[in-house]
């Protein structure tokens, strides 16, 4: 009988663990999850996405670090900058969407809860600039340069500037300079912004600023390739001694038979 009970203890923690945010869980990795430098969610977690959100007393409420939660995600996602890596990108915006549902209202109200949602929008639809935007425009939302959230967003910022960079020459063989430094996140007036996008085209291979206002892109190496490998013709091929008298005596079969076919249509026309 006290096997019994026990049992279904086991069983009951089980379930609390599977639904999802068991408190003990997030009680013990809310401190890594600020603390730590993979930035990875917490453990125990899974968002189920048709579950409604969770009350105030429900972990994910205050003081659970949700901003951090969030930009967790986005940040897990902007780390993939290859097209190979697109499915696990989408899926980890999914996982910050998700979240959003999860969050009771007292989360969502704090200025960087708030703020990172707009981010997380940007980044969905995607559009590089409004993501830009959201950066600099909720720096200090962010921690102003300092402490956790501040490198969270940091790693947000300098995946998206890789994939932008990843994507651009894929997009374009010329752009305008000023929409290539606002895509990569360097605006025009902003303090030491044309120096550091200066060095950035300096630190990619094959970009050049040509006439002072465009930027020049490679065209990447993957897509060279298979366009000449398409637009080439393709070899001759010798056929072998075997193959061409096959084929001639195929030929003169085909003759053959056309040529009985003929003269039986016209003696079934004759006698018609």
């Amino acid at each position: 009988m006290w096997r019994c009970g026990e049992r279904e203890e086991e069983e009951q923690e089980r379930k609390k663990e599977s639904d999802g945010f068991a408190s003990p869980a997030l009680d013990l990795s809310r401190p890594l999850l600020l603390t730590s430098s993979s930035f990875e969610p917490p453990p125990n977690q899974t968002l189920h996405r048709k579950k409604a959100p969770f009350a105030a007393g429900d972990p994910l409420a205050p003081p659970w670090p949700a901003a951090a939660h969030l930009l967790a995600h986005m940040g897990n996602a902007n780390a993939s900058s290859t097209s190979s890596r697109e499915s696990s990108s989408r899926t980890s915006l999914d996982d910050a969407r998700f979240l959003w549902r999860r969050l009771p209202a007292a989360s969502r109200e704090q200025p960087s809860t708030a703020a990172a949602f707009a981010l997380l929008q940007a980044l969905w639809l995607p559009d590089p600039v409004a993501a830009w935007g959201v950066l600099k425009a909720e720096s200090s939302s962010f921690g102003g340069g300092d402490g956790a959230l501040a490198a969270l967003a940091a790693r947000v910022a300098s995946g998206l500037r890789a994939r932008v960079a990843a994507v651009l020459p894929r997009a374009f063989t010329r752009l305008p300079l000023a929409k290539a430094a606002a895509l990569l996140g360097f605006e025009e007036g902003e303090q030491g912004a044309s120096a550091a996008f200066e060095a950035f085209v300096a630190g990619k291979a094959g970009w050049e600023v040509v006439s002072g206002s465009v930027l020049a892109l490679p065209r990447p190496d993957a897509f060279v390739s298979s366009s000449a490998a398409a637009a080439a013709p393709p070899p001759p091929s010798a056929p072998s001694s075997a193959a061409a008298r096959s084929a001639a005596a195929a030929l003169a079969a085909s003759e053959d038979e056309l040529a009985k076919l003929s003269k039986y249509i016209l003696q079934l026309e004759a006698g018609a």
